[in-house]
C-alpha cells in the first residue's frame, strides 16, 4: 500500500473513532450532570465527598473528552504532528483519571451506600405529609410505589417521622406505602396518610432497592469507563501509525528537495551556449573549427600558416638578386 492510501486509511479509522468518543464523551457528560443537578433521584440528596469526587471527576472527564474529540479530529484532517502529539498527551492524561474515578467509585461504594442510607431516613423523618410535597417526599413516594417497599428497613422506620409524631394515632403510613388504594385513617389524618393496622401495606423495605439501584448505576459508569478506555487505548495506536506515516511522507518530500538541483546562476541558458548549438554558437563557430578549409579547391592559404604565401614569394625574390 502507497504512503498516501495509509494516510488516508488511518485518517478514516480515527475520525470514525473520534466520532463514538464524542458519543461516549457526551454519555459521560450526561451521567455526570444527572448525579450534580437532576433533583429527581436519590443520589442528588446525598452528601457524600466520595460521591462529589465521582461525579466532579465525570463532568471535568466528559467536558475533557468533547475537546479532545474536536481535537483529534483536526488533528487527523490538518496531519499535524504536533497536534497529535497533544492529541496523544490528552488520552493519556484522561485514561489515567478515568481509571481514579472507576477506583474511587468501586472502593467507595459502601460509602456511599452508607451515606444514601442515611438521606433516605432524613427524607422519611422530615416527609410532609398532607401539606405542600417537596422534591425529595415526590420521590421518595415515587421510590415506594415503583418497588412496592415502605420505610428503608420496614414500615416501623415512618415512626420516626416528625408529622406523624404529632397525630393522636400514630399507627399510620403513607399512601405510597399500600398496593391497594390508601384506606382513611381515623382522626381525620391528611389523604396522604392511611391506616396500616390490617390494611394490606407493603411490609419490606426499600433498603434492598436501593442498594441494588446503587450497583447498577455504579456498575453502568464503570463500565462507560471501561468502554471509552479501550476505545482510547485504539486511538493512541491508531494517531501512533499515522505520526509516524505523515513523518515518513516529511522525510521523502525533504529528500526530495534535496536531490533536486539548484539551477545555476552563471548558466546563460540552452539558447547561449556553444555546446548546444545556440544561437551565439552558430554564428562564432567559423572562428573555433579545428578543420581547416580545404585549400586545393579554394585556393586559399593555409588556416593553420596565413604566412606561407608571403614566404614563398619572399624566397622567390631573394632568388633573383642572388
Amino acid at each position: 500500500m502507497k504512503l498516501e492510501q495509509k494516510i488516508h486509511v488511518f485518517q478514516f479509522l480515527l475520525t470514525i473513532c473520534n466520532c463514538l468518543y464524542l458519543i461516549l464523551g457526551a454519555s459521560i457528560l450526561g451521567c455526570a450532570l444527572w448525579i450534580l443537578f437532576d433533583t429527581g433521584n436519590l443520589l442528588r440528596d446525598i452528601h457524600s465527598d466520595e460521591l462529589e469526587t465521582v461525579a466532579g471527576g465525570l463532568f471535568l472527564v466528559g467536558l475533557l473528552v468533547l475537546a479532545v474529540a474536536a481535537l483529534g479530529y483536526a488533528a487527523a484532517h490538518c496531519q499535524a504532528r504536533l497536534m497529535l502529539l497533544l492529541y496523544m498527551a490528552f488520552l493519556i492524561v484522561l485514561i489515567l483519571g478515568q481509571l481514579f474515578i472507576s477506583l474511587v467509585l468501586l472502593t467507595s461504594q459502601k460509602k456511599i451506600e452508607g451515606a444514601l442510607d442515611e438521606a433516605v431516613d432524613q427524607m422519611i423523618i422530615s416527609y410532609a405529609g398532607g401539606r405542600d410535597l417537596t422534591a425529595s417526599d415526590r420521590l421518595l413516594d415515587e421510590l415506594q410505589r415503583t418497588e412496592k417497599c415502605c420505610g428503608r428497613t420496614g414500615p416501623d422506620d415512618w415512626k420516626t417521622n416528625l408529622y406523624i409524631q404529632n397525630l393522636t394515632n400514630q399507627d399510620v403510613l403513607p399512601c405510597a406505602c399500600f398496593n391497594t388504594s390508601c384506606p382513611s385513617g381515623p382522626g381525620g389524618e391528611p389523604p396522604l396518610f392511611g391506616a396500616s393496622v390490617g390494611n394490606d401495606s407493603y411490609q419490606e423495605g426499600c433498603k434492598e432497592k436501593i442498594t441494588d439501584w446503587l450497583a447498577e448505576n455504579a456498575l453502568t459508569i464503570v463500565a462507560m469507563d471501561a468502554s471509552i478506555i479501550i476505545l482510547q487505548v485504539l486511538q493512541i495506536i491508531l494517531a501512533v501509525y499515522l505520526y509516524k506515516a505523515v513523518s515518513q511522507q516529511s522525510r521523502v518530500k525533504g529528500s526530495r528537495v534535496l536531490m533536486e538541483p539548484e539551477p545555476d546562476q552563471t548558466d546563460p541558458g540552452p539558447d547561449l551556449r556553444e555546446d548546444q548549438g545556440g544561437f551565439y554558437g552558430e554564428e562564432n563557430r567559423a572562428y573555433w573549427d579545428p578543420e581547416p578549409p580545404h585549400t586545393e579547391s579554394t585556393g586559399y592559404p593555409n588556416a593553420q600558416n596565413p604566412y606561407a604565401e608571403h614566404e614563398r614569394h619572399g624566397q622567390g625574390y631573394n632568388q633573383m638578386y642572388y
